[in-house]
């Protein structure tokens, strides 16, 4: 875990950055998540986002702000961070103006830099959208499962 300044290539992970909230680990639909804590977060909710890097999840999970709730899924595909699924906040795509009010998921994809980074797609084709109906059938269970108050779609 974590992003790609501490992945620890001898080790496979940045484990050292992040913890697994107890407990949390399931597979669902052959999909495997688990809630992260950053370390350096006494709260539990203050980091904004999840690692480049997964360890041995398929998705990760983090808290909002209170610490309670959680408000973000990641996909990592080749332990790589592929795509967000977001409900913690209003959003509103620079490319085409479109609105998505807080509490609907919205998905929003990472391009690979090159150099074992990634970064948030922000063109115009890379604006956020919603979930498509094989994401609502392949990630809806396991995003309801940590928080069943999110809606995929308005």
């Amino acid at each position: 875990m974590g992003g790609p300044k501490w992945y620890r290539k001898e080790a496979g992970h940045t484990d050292n950055k992040y913890s697994a909230a107890e407990g949390s680990r399931v597979t669902i639909n052959g999909v495997t998540g688990e809630i992260i804590i950053r370390k350096s977060d006494p709260t539990k909710g203050n980091h904004t986002n999840n690692p480049a890097y997964s360890n041995t999840c398929d998705m990760y999970f983090h808290y909002g702000k209170t610490g309670k709730e959680v408000v973000q899924g990641t996909l990592y595909i080749g332990r790589k961070k592929i795509c967000d699924f977001d409900w913690s906040h209003e959003h509103r795509n620079v490319g085409d103006g479109r609105k998505f009010p807080k509490g609907v998921v919205h998905v929003q994809f990472y391009e690979d830099k090159g150099d074992g980074s990634g970064e948030r797609i922000r063109k115009d084709n890379g604006d956020a959208r919603y979930m498509n109906n094989a994401e609502c059938i392949k990630f809806g269970p396991i995003i309801h499962h940590f928080n069943p108050t999110v809606k995929l779609r308005p």
